[in-house]
């Protein structure tokens, strides 16, 4: 399955910064962060404002 970070890239890209689709994935996958459907699987949005609440 190929993952495309176009968004990001062109969020990046607004604010100066080139870089490509494939070097943001590369990037999230060094540091753990999964792709979008896989994180929402995790936590779902109201869990997330719960547990920030708490703290």
């Amino acid at each position: 399955m190929m993952v495309r970070y176009d968004r990001i890239a062109g969020a990046l890209n607004n604010l100066g910064h080139c870089v490509s689709d494939q070097t943001v994935g590369n990037i999230l996958c060094r540091f753990g962060i999964a792709p979008a459907p896989k994180r929402r699987e995790q936590m779902n949005w109201a869990d997330f404002i719960r547990s920030r609440m708490a703290v």
